[in-house]
């Protein structure tokens, strides 16, 4: 048991992550924002505009919720002939 086999992936194109032996190591990247201005607590982020995205995502999220849940009914009643 001390043998196993480990998994290894192909990888058809060179920005995909690689499986096991695959391939190297996926390296992280850290991006500092400078052209931003801070607050006065040191910190760039706009509330305001995160609580906007955050609330554009819900309802984006919820629209397709909705839509896929349509899909779904629609074609449970085509499967059961609407009974």
């Amino acid at each position: 048991m001390g043998n196993s086999a480990q998994l290894s992936g192909r990888r058809t194109y060179a920005k995909h992550i690689p499986i096991g032996n695959s391939g190297t190591d996926v390296q992280a990247k850290v991006v500092t924002d400078s052209s931003t201005v801070m607050n006065n607590n040191a910190n760039n982020v706009d509330i305001d505009r995160e609580m906007t995205l955050l609330a554009k995502n819900q309802l984006n999220y919820n629209f397709y919720i909705q839509q896929v849940n349509h899909e779904v009914k629609m074609m449970k009643t085509a499967i059961t002939g609407g009974a």
